[in-house]
């Protein structure tokens, strides 16, 4: 069991073995399904949990600003805002085929020349998924130059623009996403996420609607 954003999970650990035992049997008859007998495996898919999972995931935040009140009632805001995210939660897949290991001749199945089934070659036979969960390797981070520019008067018509240059990078914009087993994952991962946007630009108005007292006593005005 361990927590998340949204909430305690524990779901992964009740359907994983001893709780329930499923059995799977590989090349067998009518006989050996009625008595269960012959290579018999658990359920295909285990989670297990790092024991030195003792990290709480962390984001520190950080900026700088500059403003600078201009003529006309305008403002100008400056700033460099950044944050970085570290022992971000994510799982492995343990029971992955090392690359190479189908062309193996202890792989080959002799009756037919061909390479035995995944199940039977993979570091735990048997089991298709074997999961670690809750490894805290991940991290991101954030940087950007947000501008903006503001009227700010006690006029009827107000306005402002604003821009923001960003790059948002890490190991993978999802939560307890899967990395390599094979693989460096700090190399092979590490890139743009999928909600970096680089360029975000963002206009605003607002227009104060003259007083229509003197038109209180027309009806359209006061359906209006």
């Amino acid at each position: 069991i361990y927590s998340s954003g949204e909430g305690i999970i524990s779901s992964s650990v009740v359907t994983a073995p001893p709780i329930v035992n499923v059995p799977n049997i590989f090349f067998g008859t009518i006989g050996s399904l009625r008595s269960l007998s012959g290579a018999s495996f658990p359920t295909n898919e285990v989670f297990t949990f790092n024991p030195e999972w003792n990290k709480v995931s962390t984001v520190y935040k950080w900026s700088f600003g500059i403003q600078q009140k201009l003529a006309g009632g305008m403002l100008l805001d400056t700033a460099y805002v950044g944050n970085t995210g570290r022992h971000l939660r994510h799982s492995r897949q343990l029971n992955t085929l090392a690359p190479g290991t189908r062309f193996l001749p202890s792989s080959l199945d002799r009756t037919t020349n061909r390479p035995l089934p995944d199940n039977f070659l993979r570091p735990y036979p048997g089991l298709t998924n074997l999961s670690l969960r809750a490894e805290d390797v991940g991290w991101s981070n954030y940087h950007s130059l947000q501008v903006s520019l503001n009227k700010r008067s006690a006029g009827s018509f107000q306005y402002g623009i604003a821009y923001t240059w960003s790059k948002a990078m890490g190991l993978s914009s999802e939560d307890s996403s899967t990395l390599p087993m094979f693989t460096n994952y700090r190399t092979y991962l590490y890139g743009k996420l999928d909600f970096d946007q680089t360029h975000v630009f963002v206009a605003n108005y607002s227009y104060r609607l003259p007083n229509a007292a003197f038109a209180q006593n027309n009806a359209v005005a006061r359906g209006l």
